[in-house]
């Protein structure tokens, strides 16, 4: 028998030993869900021992609560709504989610439709594959663990030109988009990781343009690729510490990537003017200067450029030297950047 709140009350279950515990905490003030979390236990095995004890709250009370403690005015696991839809977009199921906090499935449930996050069983079973996938070293996911090759290098410094990594209601992914002509290089990345790729098109001063565009829906790769300094919304240090990441036999690689993406090389009308030049943040634009400069390339003066930055190069030996630099004994490389450099080569000759 516990005497003393709400009369003598007969005491059957496994728990009584916290009956009066629990009671003296929800005198104090606190509800049946913080006295759950605190003791380890469903909030409903309390909420039925509060009951059973015959301790009750008047309106009276529970607004006055609310205007000392601002308890009562949301859900007590409301911090968690971000992480339940992040976990469930990830391939958790509803009932282990509400497992792993001590919760009803019926609550987990209601965020997750306000949240509007659905997915077929179709979608649930490939969201656990991609899980399992994740964990394994040996999968497509890990590919950019270890920078070590001349792919690995380009793909890194193109993402970062030309990639975002997206995260949304708890949904991660990588996107990649290129201009029609160059679409086949999309392919190439897609076929990496084995993810879909579509044409997409937009619409700029009344014209119509192509692209193609692939997605890699992986939290743990979009997270490696954060690690490596690609942030979402190009956020952070503006990619300068990607740079920290690149052995110096790999960086020529990864500045090719980086120039397919960001990069402009064209001759001009005359047939004898030929111009270099790298855009982006002032980050990428002074380390990508200062590693061409270690094979000599002028010091050129950056400039700011429509929101962004810039610098280039017209001398006909800082072209063969970057050039060189570029692609001497490269396998991977956009095809029509490629092409002016060896119109290049043809018009200023080839001895640096």
């Amino acid at each position: 028998m516990l005497p003393g709140y709400g009369g003598d009350v007969a005491i059957k279950s496994k728990f009584s030993k916290y009956y009066s515990e629990w009671a003296k905490l929800y005198v104090t003030g606190l509800t049946t869900y913080e006295i759950a979390e605190k003791c380890h236990c469903s909030r409903s095995v309390v909420s039925d021992a509060i009951k059973k004890l015959g301790l009750t709250r008047s309106t009276t009370e529970v607004q006055e609560l609310m205007r000392t403690t601002g308890k009562y005015n949301k859900s007590p696991f409301a911090r968690y709504h971000e992480e339940w839809c992040s976990m469930y977009s990830e391939g958790m199921s509803v009932p282990e989610i509400a497992s792993k906090y001590s919760c009803g499935s019926t609550t987990v449930s209601k965020i997750i439709r306000k949240n509007e996050i659905s997915r077929t069983p179709k979608e649930a079973t490939a969201l656990r594959n991609l899980k399992r996938a994740e964990s394994d070293p040996r999968s497509e996911y890990h590919y950019f663990d270890v920078i070590d090759s001349e792919e690995k290098a380009y793909w890194l410094g193109m993402l970062l030109a030309d990639g975002s990594v997206s995260y949304k209601k708890g949904a991660y992914s990588v996107i990649f988009k290129l201009k029609e002509e160059d679409g086949y290089m999309v392919d190439r990345l897609a076929d990496i990781f084995g993810a879909t790729r579509k044409d997409v098109s937009s619409i700029c001063m009344g014209k119509r343009f192509w692209g193609r565009v692939c997605f890699l829906n992986s939290k743990y790769l979009c997270t490696r690729l954060i690690s490596l300094g690609i942030k979402p919304q190009k956020s952070g240090d503006g990619g300068g510490n990607t740079f920290n990441h690149i052995s110096t036999d790999l960086m020529p690689h990864f500045l090719r990537g980086l120039f397919d993406g960001d990069g402009s090389i064209y001759i001009r009308k005359d047939g004898k003017r030929c111009v270099i030049s790298i855009y982006g943040s002032l980050n990428i634009v002074v380390r990508t200067k200062l590693e061409l400069m270690k094979p000599g390339v002028a010091n050129n003066m950056i400039v700011p450029n429509t929101g962004i930055y810039m610098t280039a190069w017209a001398k006909h030996s800082d072209l063969k030297k970057i050039m060189h630099y570029l692609y001497d004994e490269s396998t991977i490389h956009l095809h029509r950047k490629y092409k002016v450099v060896q119109e290049i080569f043809s018009i200023i000759g080839d001895i640096a």
